[in-house]
C-alpha cells in the first residue's frame, strides 16, 4: 500500500489509491507564523475498507511527515485525534 503526497501553497493531502480508485486520504493544511503547524481536518476511508488500519496508516503517515519537516500536529479530525492518542505521538502534538 503506497501512500502518497501532495502539498499545494498551505494544503496538503495524503491518500493511498489501489487500482486507480482513491480508497483513503488524509487532508490537513499548514498553520503558524512560519507554517509549523499541520491541522489534520479530515481522514476517510472508502466505507467497504474500514476497520483494515487504512485511516491508521495515513495518520502515521502524516506523523512521520511532521518529523522530517520539524512540524507539530494539530488534530482536529476526530479520528485522527483518537489516532493519536497513543504514546507514540507525543512528540509531534501541539
Amino acid at each position: 500500500m503506497n501512500i502518497e503526497h501532495k502539498l499545494s501553497g498551505k494544503n496538503g493531502l495524503f491518500y493511498i489509491n489501489e487500482s486507480g480508485n482513491r480508497i483513503g486520504e488524509l487532508i490537513y493544511s499548514l498553520e503558524g507564523a512560519d507554517d509549523s503547524v499541520m491541522l489534520i481536518k479530515h481522514v476517510e476511508v472508502k466505507p467497504e475498507l474500514r476497520g483494515q488500519g487504512i485511516g491508521n496508516k495515513l495518520v502515521k503517515e502524516a506523523a512521520d511527515h511532521s518529523r522530517r519537516e520539524g512540524l507539530k500536529v494539530r488534530p482536529l479530525c476526530y479520528f485522527a485525534r483518537v489516532s493519536m492518542r497513543s504514546d507514540d505521538y507525543k512528540d509531534v502534538l501541539a
